[in-house]
């Protein structure tokens, strides 16, 4: 086995075992929580596609595929699709949906299925060695598909930027996704050049590259998922007074512990209301939920319902949403919100959010307030 064989051996048999353990991880959180399940589905593909490539190793490192070769195009145009898609689900919570995701690999598969019924069962595919071949053979029409295929994995690079401020207002990209958009675009560039200008080297550099993005995501996903952790259980037992155990009666126990129970509730509610009233900002923007409340306030998820409860709410969620329903109509009487689509500015996601929840608290539809309000000012 010659040196540069080992090489590509090597670098995608570790690429192979990294993208098997991060789907292994990724798997196992998926089964508690739908949102990783993408990116377990993600990364598993990654797995088999490099899983299949690994044992032609030696065709790869010998090859000479020319400029543009379809199966590296391919493989670009894939890859691309599905490094983007799962970072929708981060800037647009809900996009990642299976009909939806078909819909929009559909540019994908009508080109593969062209391309297959078109050219391979009638001709063989034109080869170009030179950008002179390139030029003089522009208009076959399998370049100009695999040119398409070219500018399709570009458009998917584009649209993790594109997408989400076309169909989500307002939204707000994280820092570490610009970084790895930003990566991904230098790493697409790399892998065309390595398309017009193969070498096996260069392949494998732009495997290392793509690999480690991918383990980035992975990483970052989970320092996320670590962020927002539960607080430590606090068991009600400590709370217990100290005389209780001095000798009084059973009856007289239990009474100063609901009383201690009562006022502890009462407290953490307070606490809650005091930073809610303080902090108008954080719960309105739409990401903001329980595990971010009982992070602010330091009050762990069985207190924060327990006190919550305590006051008349049947649940986070729902304390949440009266406050950011009453936020809605001082905003609308105001002056400040004059359509629906605005109603991010309250924190609601979205529009249909808005309007039923303000139609169950209130009674009335949100458009009919809204056009009622502004007849007034």
């Amino acid at each position: 086995m010659d040196t540069v064989n080992f090489i590509v051996m090597l670098t995608f048999a570790c690429c192979t075992m990294a993208h098997a353990v991060a789907t292994a991880i990724v798997a196992i959180y998926a089964r508690y929580k739908v949102q990783y399940l993408s990116l377990a589905w993600i990364m598993g593909v990654f797995t088999m596609i490099l899983l299949i490539i690994t044992p032609y190793s030696a065709s790869v490192a010998n090859g000479h595929p020319g400029l543009l070769h379809p199966g590296m195009l391919l493989m670009f145009v894939v890859g691309t699709y599905l490094q983007s898609i799962y970072t929708f689900g981060i800037t647009m919570p809900g996009f990642l949906q299976w009909e939806r995701m078909w819909l929009y690999a559909s540019p994908i598969i009508i080109l593969g299925f062209i391309s297959l019924v078109a050219f391979y069962p009638f001709g063989s595919l034109t080869k170009v060695y030179s950008f002179a071949e390139l030029v003089d053979n522009i208009l076959s029409p399998d370049l100009i598909m695999r040119i398409i295929a070219l500018c399709m994995g570009i458009y998917y690079v584009v649209n993790i930027f594109r997408l989400p401020h076309r169909m989500a207002y307002k939204t707000t990209i994280p820092a570490y996704l610009v970084g790895y958009c930003t990566l991904l675009g230098l790493s697409s560039v790399l892998y065309i050049y390595v398309c017009f200008n193969y070498s096996p080297q260069g392949l494998c550099w732009y495997v290392g590259v793509f690999s480690a993005l991918n383990m980035y995501l992975v990483f970052q996903t989970m320092d996320n998922m670590a962020r927002s952790l539960p607080l430590p259980h606090i068991d009600e037992d400590d709370y217990l007074l100290d005389d209780d155990v001095d000798g009084n009666t059973q009856d007289d126990a239990d009474a100063r512990r609901e009383e201690d129970f009562n006022e502890r509730n009462l407290r953490c509610y307070h606490r809650v209301q005091h930073w809610m009233q303080t902090h108008r900002p954080a719960w309105c923007d739409y990401t903001f939920n329980r595990d971010r409340l009982c992070e602010e306030t330091g009050i762990n998820r069985q207190l924060m319902l327990q006190c919550l409860r305590s006051q008349g709410y049947n649940n986070v969620h729902e304390y949440l949403t009266l406050y950011r329903v009453e936020e809605l109509r001082k905003l609308i009487k105001s002056g400040r919100l004059r359509t629906v689509t605005d109603c991010d500015m309250a924190g609601f996601a979205t529009a249909r959010t808005a309007r039923l929840c303000f139609e169950r608290i209130y009674g009335i539809p949100l458009d009919d307030y809204i056009e009622g309000k502004s007849k007034q000012n």
